[in-house]
């Protein structure tokens, strides 16, 4: 019994995604940032996205909307752009279209964070205080699949998961199956 109770936790911490400390970013303005690494007290979330995603563009305004909301409340989000191949003026052009540079964004080309929130579709949202990732998932119910949504979210996971992380509580709902495009990896 012991040998299967020590398998089954080998096999869970091998599942969950590895956790990455100290990585140092750079965003769009040249600021450096350690988004896995919130200071006590403070909020990160993560939002990984695509440029010609349907979906990841579709929750372009909730998004921004989140990030203004939560602004004043130390939470700090990041727009974190999963595209290996796209320029610097690209992601700058998308940033202020669809989010006017309301927050820090990040090209994550490597996929270096992505990998660190086991992110796999855009868009996907990592939750993160000083005791680690908290959330990891979709921003809300709102598409049930690809080109099928809702008139309108009934679950609000990502807010969910921000106020629990702000109020110190356990976070309900830890983990959600995100509906988006999926992140290409590259061969290593």
């Amino acid at each position: 019994m012991r040998t299967l109770a020590t398998l089954t936790l080998v096999a869970s911490l091998a599942a969950a995604p590895a956790v990455a400390t100290s990585i140092s970013v750079r965003d769009l303005q040249g600021r450096i940032w350690t988004p896995l690494e919130p200071e006590p007290g403070v909020v990160h979330v993560l939002l990984f996205v695509m440029t010609d995603c349907p979906v990841s563009n579709g929750f372009a305004p909730e998004i921004a909307r989140i990030a203004a909301d939560y602004r004043s409340r130390r939470v700090q989000t990041f727009l974190t752009y999963v595209d290996p191949d796209i320029t610097l003026a690209g992601l700058r052009k998308h940033s202020a279209e669809f989010y006017r540079d309301a927050l820090p964004a990040i090209h994550d080309s490597r996929l270096t964070l992505a990998d660190a929130a086991g992110a796999t579709v855009a868009p996907h949202a990592a939750v993160y205080t000083s005791n680690g990732r908290v959330y990891g998932g979709r921003v809300n119910d709102l598409y049930i699949d690809i080109g099928r949504r809702r008139r309108a979210p009934a679950r609000h996971d990502l807010r969910d998961a921000i106020d629990a992380a702000r109020a110190g509580r356990p976070v309900v709902r830890a983990s959600t199956q995100p509906v988006g495009c999926f992140i290409e990896r590259p061969r290593r």
